[in-house]
């Protein structure tokens, strides 16, 4: 079996989200959102609980589905439109299930009533996720068209694609700001400003906040002058209004309005993307104590329990036997194809299939003066380059450096905020990089494809984020 690369995410900590991601990718939960189309096989590789590859095999049509699709949007630019307002109807059963385990005690649970918590967490998986993720995946690279054909500034064009609603990044300055204004370093708001964000760089399992964190960004926002801050926390109160301000500007000065849908396109996809991203790590986060509580009653450790399948732990809590070596054994390595049609094929002698696959994906590329990818927000600048793949890493990377990853999500946020500028191998212009990018205002390359195996860590580059070029100095 031939794999090709798509994309890494470190840090799972369980397949339940794994299985999540491969099944709403499948033409079995997404054939109204593709309508009919369909991206075929998924393959997914894991090692040590440690994180995923995801792949492509002959059966996968990922390349054909992102041109239908766009396809499909520019005939339709009101389907993604459609797809969000299902997904924001989906979601709020996900929000009153993670309200409920925030107040129910599972220890009184009866091993009946705690498996129904658990198969809901899957449940509510399959029926919301494939409406938030795999249409934005798809049509990522949609406002490289508009682009093309826009004759106004980057930064117009950036405006006009962004979407008017806070991210919860800004949600959560903006709650951080207030009690910087009104409250001063208050232990009590502190306390209650941890319990509502402590989730924010959880990711698929990566870290979480605790009130050290949010006590330290808050001693460096007094520092600041009030002036500052209060600048900042109107620029947050007043997003929403100033985006479509701004917009309505850029719309009538080119005398857009027929060809907006097609830029909402893009706003729609960014909030998808967002808010896919906020209600899901909530998920994930809250759904621990789930996982724990059963972890404690099989006397198993709690990183194994999250490799179970879900059949696993149906048997489990029905008073069946469970091998926990086949659970151990899938922690540490497993390789399994997410079937168009909704099932899932685990393959045999996983350990080989992916130390083959790694072997070949870890080559560096030598001999090789430059990289080229895509402009996420233009700027010009120089520092030593910091290779991060894994965010457990983000302390390592010191101010002015050049951030060199995979890909970024919430918990690279340390390494976003230190970092001289970011360069990426995956994503399109509504990525994670992409849009925290426009936000901080620092230069931003996407999608090169080859950072993190042309470049070395220490190396002095230029990152020409005008251009979308990073060049070796030395």
């Amino acid at each position: 079996m031939k794999l090709q690369y798509i994309q890494f995410k470190a840090n799972v900590n369980s397949i339940l989200w794994i299985l999540g991601n491969g099944r709403a990718m499948s033409k079995a939960l997404t054939n109204e959102i593709y309508k009919g189309h369909s991206i075929g096989d998924t393959v997914w590789l894991g090692k040590a609980g440690h994180g995923y590859y995801l792949c492509s095999n002959e059966n996968t049509t990922f390349s054909k589905l992102i041109k239908e699709i766009h396809k499909v949007l520019q005939d339709d630019p009101l389907h993604i439109a459609k797809i969000r307002k299902i997904f924001e109807e989906k979601a709020k059963k996900v929000e009153q299930f993670i309200n409920h385990i925030t107040i129910v005690d599972l220890s009184k649970l009866s091993d009946t009533e705690l498996l129904k918590e658990y198969i809901k967490i899957i449940t509510l998986y399959y029926e919301t996720f494939p409406y938030g993720e795999p249409i934005t995946y798809v049509s990522k690279d949609f406002a490289e068209d508009l682009k093309l054909s826009f004759e106004g500034t980057e930064e117009e064009f950036n405006m006009l694609i962004t979407a008017p609603e806070k991210s919860f990044l800004q949600r959560e300055e903006e709650d951080l700001l207030r009690i910087a204004l009104n409250q001063g370093l208050d232990e009590r708001a502190l306390e209650k400003h941890t319990k509502e964000y402590a989730w924010l760089p959880f990711d698929y399992g990566a870290t979480h906040y605790d009130i050290t964190h949010f006590r330290r960004e808050l001693k460096k926002l007094l520092a600041q002058e009030k002036e500052a801050i209060a600048k900042r926390y109107i620029e947050l109160k007043d997003f929403t209004k100033l985006i479509k301000a701004q917009q309505a500007e850029i719309v009538h000065k080119y005398s857009i309005k027929d060809e907006y849908n097609l830029f909402k396109v893009v706003q729609h996809s960014y909030f998808l993307i967002d808010y896919k991203k906020e209600l899901f790590t909530r998920l994930h986060w809250y759904s621990e104590v789930i996982f724990q509580e059963i972890a404690k009653r099989w006397n198993f450790d709690a990183s194994y329990v999250r490799y179970a399948l879900p059949e696993e732990i149906t048997a489990y809590l029905s008073g069946e036997k469970v091998d926990q070596k086949k659970i151990i054994d899938r922690y540490n390595s497993f390789v399994v194809i997410a079937k168009e049609d909704g099932t899932f094929d685990f393959l045999n002698n996983p350990k080989k299939i992916i130390d083959d696959f790694l072997a070949d994906y870890h080559k560096k590329e030598e001999n090789v003066e430059e990289v080229k990818g895509k402009v996420a927000q233009p700027g010009k600048v120089s520092g030593r380059v910091k290779i991060i793949l894994d965010s457990k890493e983000c302390n390592q990377i010191r101010h002015g450096e050049i951030l060199v990853t995979a890909m970024t999500s919430p918990d690279f946020m340390v390494a976003v905020k230190r970092a001289e500028a970011i360069v990426t191998d995956e994503g399109g212009i509504t990525c994670h990089a992409a849009i925290i990018s426009r936000e901080l205002k620092k230069p931003c390359i996407i999608g090169t494809k080859n950072a993190t195996k042309v470049l070395k860590n220490g190396e002095l580059v230029e990152v020409d984020a005008n251009k979308g070029i990073v060049k070796k100095l030395e």
